[in-house]
């Protein structure tokens, strides 16, 4: 065994993390060119060490931890990375929603999210034992489960009905309205588009083939990822995709660098579109006069930096106010609101409940700032907790790749990535929900659906028994 790639990368990339946290911190204590010295510090850091385990690894630009890495990087250093390089880009957005950055909150929140993904990525190569490219040929080449792309199916239809009930209660013209009115109605959309998509991978993972996949993808899933998204929810339709890339990427799809890049400037252009124009509406004219203004992919990866935001208000929480940490509260707290629930208790409100985190945290600072997997681990651990808990998350990663083999492996890995991604820009409450409905699926599959399958095929073929 190469000792230098198990046990020497990992520990490297741990003390990367340990110097980020406590060489750079103590430093942050005064505003100005320190803050911009740390956003560029840890955004460099932090790309660095995603494009060194990918070189190390020999792993594609869709493998899962490279994937995982990019978003993440893109969500946390979207924002300050330019700005660090070119402060004028912050033009573009009225002072009041860039004034966190002027506080030195936000140079450790820099660093702290180089931190979680140091120990994110070291994580993963401790339990990682097996390639990508392997669990790869291990799919690719176990077709033997048609009562993944049956169950597949329902999945899909369960989707639809969550569509159509949607509809009918809302009307067409839900889609077409401003971000404001679509926001609060929008669970049913986003539920659909999460449960369509898992319907998809498990046709995908049961060896259905991507370009007949594709021509589902096209009318079940499409056009209600294209809707959504331009209505403003833009999370479910990009961590569905990110997700289905990955599961591609395993069946065999390949992108060129050039077309990876091409499509990732596309998305870029597009959320930048989509964050002009959804405060509009289709009904509204001035949405037509927003339409013409250009959208750059640079104010789309700004955009989508400001997940930033929520790790400095948590400095701020912990460090400035000096509230208790949660000491893994609201990691807990999916359980126990569901618990409550079920018992008929009161779930608590925002402002009184800190365990529900982001809707605390957009209370107390009177802002939808969306929230932070970094954010909510510093809330519950502080430095400490950040980096254990993204040495387990990505452990966690690194074991259901490395243990897991042929279709009901690569099916369990996106029930897993999934929720994993939505979480790298929200909170916990809603992971371990998503992970018990995708394990519950394939259970089904697994345990009742198969046998029957496996029946059916010992029957019709050669030599088999008819009842």
């Amino acid at each position: 065994m190469d000792l230098t790639r198990w046990l020497g990368t990992p520990l490297l990339f741990a003390a990367i993390a340990i110097l980020l946290a406590v060489v750079l911190t103590p430093s942050l204590h005064e505003t100005g060119g320190l803050e911009r010295a740390a956003w560029i510090g840890c955004s460099l850091v932090a790309a660095g060490l995603v494009a060194v385990v990918k070189w190390r690894f020999a792993l594609t630009w869709l493998s899962p931890p490279i994937v995982y890495g990019w978003v993440f990087w893109l969500f946390h250093f979207g924002l300050v990375f330019p700005a660090a390089i070119v402060p004028r880009t912050l033009d573009i957005y009225p002072e009041w929603a860039v004034e966190w950055l002027y506080y030195p909150e936000s140079g450790k929140a820099a660093v702290l999210a180089g931190q979680f993904l140091a120990a994110f990525l070291a994580g993963w190569m401790v339990s990682q034992r097996r390639s990508t490219e392997q669990l790869g040929e291990a799919a690719e080449a176990s077709h033997g489960a048609p009562e993944l792309v049956y169950l597949g199916w329902w999945v899909v239809a369960a989707g639809g009905f969550w569509v159509v009930r949607g509809v009918a209660r809302y009307g067409v013209s839900v889609f077409s309205r401003g971000y404001d009115d679509y926001f609060p109605i929008h669970f049913d959309f986003s539920w659909a588009l999460f449960v369509v998509a898992f319907g998809l991978v498990l046709h995908l993972a049961g060896g259905r083939g991507p370009r007949a996949t594709f021509g589902t993808m096209a009318w079940a899933y499409l056009p209600l990822a294209a809707l959504s998204f331009l209505a403003g929810a833009r999370t479910a339709p990009m961590a569905t995709a990110t997700v289905l890339f990955v599961v591609l990427g395993y069946r065999g799809f390949r992108l060129s660098r050039t077309r990876l890049v091409a499509g990732v400037l596309i998305a870029l252009a597009g959320i930048a579109f989509v964050q002009q124009t959804r405060g509009f509406g289709l009904e509204d004219a001035d949405y037509w006069v927003a339409v013409r203004e250009a959208a750059d992919p640079l104010s789309g990866m700004m955009e989508l930096g400001g997940s930033l935001r929520p790790v400095s208000a948590a400095v701020n929480y912990i460090d400035v106010e000096h509230r208790s940490l949660l000491r893994g509260g609201s990691y807990v707290y999916p359980v126990v609101r569901i618990v409550g629930q079920i018992l008929g208790s009161d779930d608590g409100e925002p402002e009184d409940e800190p365990r529900l985190i982001a809707s605390h945290f957009a209370w107390l600072y009177q802002s939808a700032m969306g929230f932070s997997v970094v954010a909510e681990a510093y809330v519950n651990g502080g430095t400490v907790g950040v980096f254990v808990f993204a040495l387990l998350w990505g452990a966690l990663l690194g074991l259901v790749m490395s243990r897991i083999r042929g279709p009901y492996g690569l099916a369990l890995l996106a029930a897993v990535l999934l929720p994993m991604v939505v979480n790298i820009r929200n909170s916990f409450i809603f992971v371990p929900g998503w992970l018990f409905w995708g394990c519950a699926i394939l259970l089904v599959g697994r345990l009742l659906l198969r046998p029957a399958f496996l029946r059916r095929a010992a029957r019709l073929a050669p030599g088999g028994s008819a009842e």
